[in-house]
């Protein structure tokens, strides 16, 4: 699929990369399209594990107990991705989730992402469901150890490994290629994870180092309206600039694209972002519709 990569898998405490914890990490190696590395540990959350989760994942308090910490199991995982990109079901999470972890140790993770649902997406346009168990029972896979890291990895594997089959490797490495080559390079400043954006309507605020945000924005898609703005600072001066000062991003999700309007509206209204070209309000909006209306004589 890629030259390099490491399909990763994590188990967690819960859903949130900030306040949960990894339970088990797996990774499996893959050079030239063959594996050259396999590896998975139980980690010590140090926070009990929910009797829900436990019962999702087997995984229990009393395994972890003797575990090793994040800590202790960073650096071969870092050894692992070293070089690799980072490959996941939903990458999203067990991105964020090793970021946030090794963020609390002081260490930066810079690493290429491929998220294995988009490339689902893309090979199979003609399904709706992409996640695992939906891609397992499509493809007639066997998963005997769902909800556990080393299960789950292995099972994407052989989901890749047959939609090679099926539609060619060439073409799941075009695929694979095209997704990551879309990725806009994020800037080296910024401080938070793209991974962590989410892929719904709402607006995004981007600040740099001023009290006034570099910019407010709406989207239907938070995630990749932020990138285009890292995209297309090549080629568009004014993104360039908000590239270069861009420190970190918010945004606030809403239930529709209206709400999301109304919204960047009043944000803008209230902040005066810095390269928001000025919004018209509605009665500037009537007189210049009145001027456009009167004719001119002479």
């Amino acid at each position: 699929m890629l030259p390099c990569f490491v399909m990763l898998d994590l188990e967690t405490t819960g859903g949130s990369a900030v306040h949960d914890r990894i339970t088990e990490i797996a990774a499996v190696r893959v050079e030239n399209g063959v594996e050259v590395a396999r590896w998975s540990t139980l980690v010590n959350p140090g926070v009990p594990i929910s009797p829900f989760i436990q019962s999702l994942t087997g995984i229990s308090d009393a395994m972890v107990a003797h575990a090793p910490p994040f800590e202790a199991v960073a650096q071969p995982l870092l050894e692992l991705l070293d070089g690799a990109v980072f490959v996941a079901h939903n990458v999203r999470f067990d991105h964020s989730f090793v970021q946030n972890a090794l963020e609390r140790m002081g260490t930066k993770l810079q690493v290429k992402t491929l998220c294995t649902v988009r490339l689902s997406r893309k090979l199979y346009p003609q399904h709706k469901g992409h996640g695992l168990d939906a891609i397992t029972q499509r493809h007639g896979l066997h998963n005997q150890a769902r909800h556990r890291a080393m299960g789950d990895v292995d099972v994407v594997l052989a989901w890749l490994a047959l939609a090679a089959q099926e539609l060619g490797v060439e073409v799941l490495r075009r695929e694979a290629g095209a997704l990551l080559q879309g990725a806009a390079p994020v800037p080296p400043q910024l401080q938070t994870p793209v991974t962590d954006i989410p892929e719904t309507t709402g607006v995004y605020l981007l600040w740099g180092g001023e009290p006034r945000p570099l910019f407010i924005g709406k989207a239907s898609n938070l995630r990749a309206r932020v990138l285009w703005h890292f995209q297309s600072a090549p080629k568009v001066a004014r993104e360039m600039r908000i590239t270069q000062a861009v420190r970190r991003v918010e945004w606030r999700e809403t239930a529709n694209e209206m709400e999301a309007f109304a919204l960047e509206a009043r944000l803008k209204d209230e902040l005066h972002p810095l390269y928001n070209r000025k919004t018209r309000r509605p009665a500037e909006d009537n007189a210049a519709a009145l001027r456009r209306e009167v004719p001119r004589h002479g």
